[in-house]
């Protein structure tokens, strides 16, 4: 007997531990719930993970959500992308706005060394109240929330600076990190600059946005050799012709036109059909004598092309002394009109085609092996969490979480959910020991953080910690701390 709902939500509430990383027996009681429709009135502060992050996940997390497995959303738990939305209107900058955005472009350039960043375009938006975040880098362009804009230098630099140190790397990608520690600490030391740069702020006006940039230039449409006679060469029902060409080749212009005045002729509706041919071996696959080629029902429009040798050259009809990259508008009218005697019309005519072009046997692909579903999960984490190597003691902390996805994978390759369900788990489990270090760091009360060869010590304890919490003989929190512990000693 199935329970009631009342019941069924004590035994969610009774697994709540389960809820952030997921268990067999949870994923039973969702599975069941949702296929009666159940949905439930969770606990507050709760959000199923978004299956699509953009960052929203993380977002969610620093502003002290607990997030739940992403099946959960079955079951009427919100989602971090419905609770932050991103679906922001954005508009460009004012000119009192860009002025002010070009200080604090000035002031990154500044801090990083005299290095400039790299994206120097903004964007603004004004609904503050719907924003999941005050600014963010978008490659091409950074957005900014324009009332940070218009509050001042105090409330617009920091988020400002930064979503332009993003350029280096992610949230979490050790350059970002890096890069913020060095605006950080160049701030320290030169109070002076950023001083400059708030006086500066203050006193900008419109006349001072720099220029517009110069409108992008008008794109081109493709060169489309059919683009004229597209819609009279594509009735289903008539003679199927087929030419055989590399793409866009001029030539194809004079064969569409040779072919609908030879159809007028012989009062035949056609279909043609461009089959690419680049190379000689694809000239080999279909038997074609040269480029362009054109056959009627998969026949060839000239009889002494039978003889010829099939390949990759210019082909040519007519006389010597009148040759042409097109066939004569009579020969295809033959063609069409013989067809048509044929009672080779439409499906007749198509399987024709079909059984003239040449065919490469299909192989199924070979079903991925558990190994490389472990191979992609890792090369994923890897890109998600783990930095350079580096050299010496350095290095250590990028190899501890190496290990540690290397484990993670591991586990997770006999997992039968999607790949990008199982990144996003694996992360978020690793991301628990790389939290967890980094709070041993904090609280360490014999870390000297300006020592480099202290603070390389501390990478390789927090690289150890990440590595055993996955690959002691008994792995979890407590063996990782262990390890931390010991060579903190």
């Amino acid at each position: 007997m199935a329970l009631d709902p009342p019941a069924l939500l004590a035994v969610f509430l009774h697994m709540k531990q389960a809820w952030a990383h997921g268990h067999e027996v949870l994923y039973a009681f969702i599975a069941a719930a949702s296929r009666r429709g159940l949905r439930f009135d969770w606990p507050r502060g709760w959000l199923a993970r978004a299956a699509e992050d953009h960052g929203i996940n993380g977002l969610a997390e620093r502003m002290g959500f607990h997030l739940a497995i992403s099946a959960f959303a079955k079951l009427g738990m919100p989602v971090t992308s419905d609770h932050f939305k991103t679906d922001l209107a954005t508009r460009p900058p004012g000119p009192l706005e860009a002025a002010r955005l070009q200080v604090l472009a000035q002031l990154y350039a500044d801090l990083n060394g005299g290095r400039p960043c790299k994206t120097t375009a903004f964007e603004v938006f004004d609904d503050a109240a719907r924003a999941a975040v005050m600014g963010q880098h978008l490659g091409a362009s950074v957005l900014v929330g324009a009332h940070l804009v218009a509050a001042g230098f105090d409330a617009a630099a920091g988020t400002t600076l930064h979503e332009l140190a993003h350029e280096t790397g992610g949230e979490t990608s050790p350059a970002f990190l890096g890069r913020l520690e060095g605006l950080l600490a160049s701030a320290i030391r030169r109070p002076d600059t950023v001083a400059r740069a708030r006086e500066r702020y203050a006193a900008v006006t419109q006349a001072d946005a720099p220029p517009p940039p110069p409108p992008p230039p008008p794109k081109l449409a493709a060169y489309d050799p059919l683009a004229a006679g597209r819609a009279e060469l594509r009735h289903h029902g008539g003679v199927w012709c087929c030419v055989f060409a590399p793409p866009a080749f001029p030539p194809l212009e004079a064969v569409a036109a040779a072919l609908m005045t030879a159809a007028a002729q012989a009062q035949v509706a056609v279909f043609l059909l461009v089959v690419e041919v680049t190379n000689q071996a694809e000239a080999d696959l279909h038997g074609v004598p040269g480029i362009p080629t054109l056959r009627v029902s998969g026949a060839d429009v000239e009889d002494t092309a039978k003889a010829s040798v099939p390949g990759y050259y210019l082909r040519t009809y007519g006389e010597p002394a009148r040759l042409a990259l097109c066939p004569a508008v009579g020969d295809i009218a033959q063609a069409l009109s013989r067809s048509v005697e044929q009672g080779l019309i439409g499906d007749r005519s198509r399987s024709r085609h079909m059984a003239s072009l040449g065919h490469v046997p299909s192989k199924a692909p070979p079903r991925p092996t558990r190994e490389d579903k472990a191979d992609e999960l890792r090369l994923a984490l890897e890109e998600l969490l783990c930095g350079r190597d580096g050299d010496g003691l350095r290095g250590f902390w990028a190899a501890g979480k190496r290990h540690a996805v290397q484990a993670v994978a591991d586990t997770l390759a006999d997992d039968p959910r999607a790949t990008s369900e199982l990144v996003a788990l694996g992360k978020e489990q690793i991301m628990e020991a790389i939290r967890r270090s980094r709070e041993l760091r904090r609280v360490d009360k014999d870390f000297d953080d300006a020592d480099d060869l202290e603070t390389a010590t501390m990478g390789t304890a927090q690289g150890a910690l990440v590595a055993a919490w996955f690959t002691a003989p008994e792995p979890g929190r407590e063996a990782g701390e262990r390890a931390f512990h010991e060579l903190r000693a």
